[in-house]
């Protein structure tokens, strides 16, 4: 198996080769239920916090992002709050690929 990163880079080259603006949709069940638990269909072995940030970060190097969505939150089934600080972090890094000039001085983005 190829790393995560260099999987996500090989399909990512072949997909901007056809597209140069995304939508983003992050289900958060795709995440590993170690890292949250967001919802009652965690995938066992799924990703983890850190790894989603990585493809989202390599998302917005390589394209311009006019949407996103972030769907599959529960908070009945998050009953520690990872789940909704996983989401959180996941905004924060799709605010990043907002220009500055247009974001809005409201939204805060954390490092």
């Amino acid at each position: 198996f190829l790393p995560m990163d260099e999987r996500s880079a090989a399909r990512l080259a072949a997909l901007r080769e056809r597209v140069s603006d995304v939508y983003v949709h992050l289900d958060l069940d795709v995440l590993d239920p170690a890292e949250a638990t967001a919802n009652p269909f965690p995938a066992p072995g799924g990703l983890t916090v850190d790894e989603v940030i990585d493809v989202l970060r390599m998302v917005r190097e390589r394209f311009a992002i006019r949407a996103a969505g972030i769907a599959s939150y529960d908070p009945e089934t998050d009953r520690d709050g990872r789940g909704r600080q996983a989401a959180l972090r996941f905004v924060d890094a799709l605010v990043q690929a907002v220009p500055a000039s247009i974001r809005p001085r409201s939204a805060p983005v954390r490092q």
